[in-house]
């Protein structure tokens, strides 16, 4: 087993009663590649496989935004209405942005702390933790046996859902914020960070250089380079694949714009691009047809998922938009920064699904919603955080009232976003802390 694992006695346990093959030894395959704006490599590419999307495969919340299409609706899971309390917590070396994924009683999350973990859902047992060689801010994505996840230190890992064995890394030439899509035999994932707080303490500390960036498309068991996109842009955002297209959030970059854009899932060619009004660090929604994303200047996009134009857009006051919309058959969720101008609180906002306003909730004593928010039948949670203090997780109705808030006595809140599975809320916080409430 890789000496970056490790194991506990539990997961080891578990690993020897799994029928899942384990896969030895690690490779590393160099990524930053060429400059040009297109980058393919034709030996692997082609068809894909008939391997089942992560959205396809019968398990609860696999991914970002629980499914390829960056929807963040969970409508058969009951979530928590009632003020919750805490099932249990974990405790990490540093924060915890990145987001948990559940799947089969198996929690994944990243810290900055530079590791991996995997925790019991039952117990809050760390099963095993594997150490990559920079902070964690990506979500995990699982497919199969495999857990895949992007790190600052600009590597692509793949490891052993069950071990925590790493199975290949892949070095892309950015450092990596978003969270990896996994779709057929594809995995897609964005690289060169758009630069913010955290990532700049990061590089100053270690001397780390952003050499470059694009949306990456790898090879699902290999780790191989199938195609490279856009390398003349930042990318925060997390990919949403679509039957044979990928949706992507783009922040300018030298002389580029920023854009939601489009591509072909097999090979990367361009299918469209829409020039937005600032940077898209959130990651675009896909729903009936529409793709549904936000920009840091405060406007709301839906544009058609077939030709790229513009349905409607709607500008959201004075507020910036990091996180990224969940997306009902009745509305749009969208989290927003600083709200108001005269008292710079966030708020969560709603908007029907033809773009207009339906109620925004806004939430005192912190200044930023960078956690994106999930919604299930009967409620919406979602995370506030503030660099000099406060911020916790809420919940509100469809209504837009809250039904209850839980915020942190330490640290600079909650830049993770929940996943509801069941009963139970999953969430990180930057009081080094994994939550699950129930």
């Amino acid at each position: 087993m890789d000496d970056k694992s490790t194991l506990s006695r539990r997961g080891w346990l578990r690993a020897l009663t799994s029928t899942a093959g384990v896969i030895g030894g690690c490779s590393t395959v160099d990524g930053g590649g060429s400059p040009s704006d297109f980058q393919r490599t034709p030996s692997v590419s082609g068809p894909r496989s008939e391997t089942a999307t992560v959205s396809e495969s019968g398990v609860l919340w696999p991914s970002f935004r629980r499914d390829n299409r960056n929807t963040g609706h969970a409508p058969d899971e009951p979530g928590i209405v009632g003020r919750p309390e805490q099932k249990w917590n974990v405790s990490t070396d540093a924060g915890v942005w990145s987001s948990p994924v559940v799947v089969d009683g198996s929690l994944y999350i990243g810290s900055m702390d530079g590791t991996v973990y995997a925790i019991d859902t039952a117990t809050g047992d760390v099963d095993w933790t594997y150490q990559v060689d920079g902070p964690i801010e990506s979500t995990p994505a699982v497919a199969g046996d495999s857990v895949y996840v992007g790190s600052l230190d600009k590597h692509v890992y793949c490891l052993d859902a069950e071990t925590g064995t790493e199975q290949w890394s892949y070095e892309t030439a950015g450092l990596i914020h978003g969270s990896p899509t996994v779709d057929r035999s594809t995995v897609y994932i964005g690289s060169g960070a758009l630069v913010i707080e955290e990532i700049l303490e990061y590089m100053e500390a270690n001397d780390v250089e952003q050499e470059g960036s694009g949306l990456y498309a790898l090879d699902r068991e290999t780790g191989e380079l199938v195609w490279r996109r856009f390398t003349g842009h930042l990318i925060s955002s997390t990919p949403a694949v679509v039957d044979s297209a990928v949706y992507i959030g783009l922040i300018s970059k030298d002389d580029s714009r920023s854009m939601v854009a489009s591509v072909d899932a097999v090979d990367g060619e361009r299918r469209w691009e829409y020039e937005s009004d600032s940077e898209v660090l959130s990651s675009p929604t896909v729903r009936s047809n529409t793709v549904y994303a936000g920009d840091y200047g405060g406007f709301v996009y839906a544009l058609s998922a077939e030709t790229g134009d513009r349905d409607w857009e709607f500008p959201i006051q004075s507020g910036q938009i990091r996180g990224s919309t969940a997306v009902t058959e009745d509305a749009v969720y969208v989290p927003v920064s600083r709200y108001e101008v005269a008292d710079p609180n966030p708020a969560l906002v709603s908007l029907s699904r033809t773009g207009e306003e339906q109620w925004a909730h806004v939430i005192p004593g912190a200044r930023q919603m960078g956690s994106s928010p999930c919604a299930t039948n009967d409620a919406v949670y979602v995370g506030t955080h503030y660099r000099e203090g406060g911020g916790g997780m809420y919940a509100v109705d469809h209504d837009g009232n809250r039904l209850w808030g839980r915020e942190l006595r330490i640290g600079e809140g909650v830049g993770s976003s929940p996943a509801v599975v069941g009963e139970t809320l999953y969430y990180g916080a930057a009081d080094n802390t994994v939550y699950a409430l129930e």
